[in-house]
């Protein structure tokens, strides 16, 4: 087990399609994609490599994959069926607090805080069952339209 003397500290960018799934652009430390879909997880390499873990015979990876996306996908239904629901405002600022419904996803997640103000997202906290955080910061957030995404589609077209 790796334990790291200070935050490690990323950046890269996020693309969330609701019919594709989340693919996400390291770009700093180093160099990796990321493609989550509700079938797969692939990781892409600086060099090339790509590795996918098929969703199929891994319960749990879907378990967490599924919420994962529902938070992304912006639907309070969807949301609701993955999560118990905290909500509370200042205004303008805004907290909403998921916590895991079903046993599965509690196994690796404790529960989800996302911080905005008005109508955008700043933060993402994710709290691990291993007691590990990951918190993400939103800048220069743009909402896609749905005409807007088709320029965006080669993110999701990964070749083995």
């Amino acid at each position: 087990v790796l334990i790291l003397q200070r935050p490690l500290r990323s950046t890269g960018q996020i693309i969330f399609l609701p019919k594709q799934g989340l693919y996400r652009q390291l770009v700093t430390p180093f160099q990796q994609e990321l493609l989550i879909t509700s079938t797969a997880v692939q990781q892409r390499q600086s060099h090339g490599r790509i590795e996918t873990m098929s969703l199929d015979r891994l319960p749990l990876a879907k378990a967490f994959v599924e919420g994962f996306l529902a938070v992304f996908s912006g639907s309070w239904e969807s949301m609701q069926s993955h999560f118990r629901m905290f909500f509370s405002t200042t205004e303008p600022h805004w907290r909403l607090g998921l916590s895991p419904k079903h046993t599965m996803m509690s196994q690796i997640i404790s529960c989800l805080i996302l911080e905005g103000d008005s109508g955008h997202i700043h933060s993402l906290w994710i709290h691990e069952s291993n007691g590990d955080i990951t918190h993400d910061r939103f800048t220069e957030m743009r909402l896609l339209t749905p005409e807007q995404w088709d320029d965006y589609q080669g993110h999701f077209a990964w070749e083995q």
